[in-house]
């Protein structure tokens, strides 16, 4: 193969066509790089995408398994007998914060709760009525308002103490 001479001769359409091979050769080859490129980031994605599924069933299932431990322990706290009297001593006064903070059944529930807050790391506790109103906390200013679990339209389900 010759190499086309570029002089301020006339222009001639055969070095033209003995450099389409090479022009065609070198396109080839970029596009088959572009191609090798968008496979490997494609395939590289899916990779990315199994592993962040994988952790996050993984990650998933602890949490369910985390959730339903705390729930039975509610569940079983909220069988105790103080708390369910308390609880159904609590449903009879009016919904005020100074009615219930100054109720007998509160002072019983933080002395209740008080060693088990302390010993087992929890931040509180919360007993919610059906209309989602906190009837007993540990703090004395989220009594007697609107929870905010239902103001948050939270996926909670009050326990039935009469069922558990």
């Amino acid at each position: 193969m010759r190499i086309p001479e570029f002089t301020n001769k006339k222009f001639n359409f055969r070095t033209c066509f003995d450099l389409l091979p090479s022009i065609l050769a070198i396109l080839l080859l970029i596009a088959s790089q572009y191609l090798f490129i968008n496979i490997l980031t494609l395939n590289y994605q899916s990779n990315l995408l199994k592993d962040n599924r994988a952790i996050l069933n993984s990650f998933s299932d602890s949490l369910d398994l985390w959730i339903n431990d705390y729930l039975k322990m509610v569940r079983m706290t909220a069988r105790d007998h103080n708390i369910v009297n308390a609880t159904e001593e609590l449903l009879k006064l009016e919904v005020n914060n100074e009615v219930l903070i100054n109720s007998k059944p509160q002072k019983e529930l933080r002395a209740y709760f008080k060693d088990i807050l302390k010993s087992e790391l929890y931040k509180g506790f919360l007993i919610i009525d059906k209309n989602g109103h906190n009837l007993a906390s540990s703090e004395n200013v989220n009594v007697g308002i609107e929870s905010i679990l239902s103001k948050n339209n939270c996926n909670y389900s009050p326990l039935n103490l009469k069922k558990s």
